[in-house]
């Protein structure tokens, strides 16, 4: 129900702003525009996480900027403007990179392939992909290494190598069903 968690973050919002709690203000304004996102309605969405991004710029909250960033790429990236979405997936990327967050690199690197295998850019994708799933491998993050074998298959199907492609698809099921 959309409106009625726009309704509760709203509230969320209204209170922390009050009280002077800014990490539950960006928290709020990241939950609105999760939420506006969800809905398709992308300006509020982008409005909101970039109020929750001026709040964790002051604070110096790394984490909060790199997730903002990811889901400001996501936005860019569910409108097919892949150079925007680029540009928010690298800077989520090199603050998880400063920041040592092996899960979080992992996923910037898949939201980069993904971007680049839209473009047709299958090769660059795969450099992308390789990298995501090495650091996933290591970190033993099954979901991640499921989506990323999936997105490795998408990619050898779309260049015509229906072999690898099925290899990774089965790769990719087998960890999901794990």
């Amino acid at each position: 129900n959309y409106p009625e968690a726009i309704k509760y973050y709203q509230t969320a919002l209204n209170v922390y702003t009050e009280i002077g709690n800014k990490t539950g203000v960006a928290s709020a304004n990241s939950g609105i525009g999760l939420v506006s996102a969800e809905q398709g309605n992308y300006p509020a969405a982008i409005q909101n996480y970039l109020a929750a991004l001026k709040i964790c710029e002051e604070m110096g909250d790394k984490s909060g900027m790199a997730t903002v960033y990811n889901n400001m790429g996501n936005i860019y990236r569910s409108q097919n403007n892949y150079s925007e979405a680029l540009k928010y997936y690298h800077a989520a990327l090199k603050i998880r990179k400063e920041s040592g967050g092996k899960a979080g690199i992992a996923t910037a690197y898949v939201n980069i392939g993904t971007i680049y295998q839209r473009q047709r850019n299958y090769s660059e994708a795969l450099k992308y992909f390789l990298a995501s799933l090495k650091i996933s491998e290591e970190i033993a993050d099954k979901r991640t290494l499921s989506i990323t074998y999936a997105y490795i298959g998408t990619n050898y199907n779309e260049e015509g190598n229906y072999t690898e492609a099925l290899k990774n698809f089965l790769v990719s099921q087998n960890i999901a069903e794990e």
